[in-house]
């Protein structure tokens, strides 16, 4: 019955959305799907995903998970070759020669990675080892998502005022590596009011990611490739936490030297260990994602569609 509460939100959507988003006549040419190209990349990360998430489990022979391995990795060689002959590519390969498109997808993905981890091990760490309830633990993680929701809409303010944003960018990653670093110090002993302290900073460098990376990404392509590029981001940042939440069950499952999900019961010490092995793991990520942001090519946006990135050729050249 839980999830009917999201109904009314999703009729109000629709509603807001056959009232007010604009009506855009154009002429469209009969479009070609890349059948192929969105089979092999199905099929190379879901076996991807069910790899990761057997590994070291009773469920699935090792021989089995070494096959999806391999598999996974076939099916992304053969993606590859198909999105370079597809006339119209799921992810055009040439997007990758832009700099602030890598820097931006590496970005997402990990951004959205660490936001999944804390979003699901700080509530796992309230319940297993500090005995507080599913509802206190919910509780517990709600100004995560506030905080986030809010640092986002202020970011897209503070965008369009400034006209730059690689400082956001860097800010974002800051909080969040920050963020990772408090959480991977909780015991037993850590207090509600640190709790939430340590879920505010992740939510609020979470959010900024959002409108930071977005416009990046869409002032550094041409018009043509603005839907695309953007759908790309998108497809990064889910990557992101499909991929790395199955890793971190492993880095737990490794650690306990047991399959959690198989035992009734599991003991608080080695819980805590493995968990802070989750929120390391996560650190290390921001560390990358700080780096990538360091690197992002900043640019001065206009009041108009224009651009100009600063000191950088536009087009099909290196961005």
């Amino acid at each position: 019955m839980g999830f009917f509460v999201n109904v009314p939100v999703g009729i109000a959507a629709i509603a807001m959305l056959s009232i007010y988003f604009p009506n855009l006549k154009q002429v469209v040419r009969e479009k070609v799907i890349d059948y192929a190209g969105l089979i092999t990349m199905s099929l190379s990360f879901s076996s991807l995903c069910v790899a990761l998430t057997y590994v070291r489990s009773a469920y699935l022979p090792e021989y089995v998970v070494g096959f999806l391995f391999i598999f996974a990795a076939l099916m992304f060689i053969l993606f590859i070759h198909v999105e370079r002959r597809a006339v119209e590519p799921l992810l055009p390969l040439h997007l990758f020669k832009i700099s602030v498109f890598n820097v931006s997808a590496v970005a997402m993905f990990l951004s959205n990675a660490v936001m999944f981890c804390g979003i699901i091990y700080i509530p796992l760490f309230i319940q297993k080892v500090q005995g507080i309830s599913a509802s206190g633990s919910g509780a517990l993680i709600t100004p995560m998502l506030v905080s986030l929701t809010v640092a986002s809409l202020i970011a897209g303010q503070v965008i369009s005022k400034t006209g730059t944003y690689k400082k956001l960018g860097v800010l974002a990653f800051s909080l969040i590596t920050v963020g990772m670093a408090m959480a991977s110090t909780m015991t037993q002993s850590t207090g509600t009011t640190e709790i939430l302290i340590y879920t505010t900073i992740l939510g609020v460098g979470s959010g900024i990611m959002y409108p930071v990376f977005n416009v990046a990404i869409q002032n550094a392509v041409l018009r043509r490739d603005i839907g695309i590029a953007t759908a790309s981001t998108q497809f990064f940042r889910n990557v992101g936490a499909t991929i790395t939440l199955p890793i971190f069950g492993l880095i737990v499952n490794l650690t306990m030297n047991m399959d959690i999900n198989a035992v009734s019961s599991v003991p608080v010490g080695p819980m805590i260990t493995a968990i802070h092995n989750v929120f390391i793991f996560g650190f290390a990520m921001c560390i990358i994602g700080l780096i990538a942001s360091l690197m992002l090519k900043d640019a001065v946006l206009s009041n108009s569609n224009d651009f100009n990135v600063m000191e950088e050729p536009i087009g099909n050249e290196e961005i």
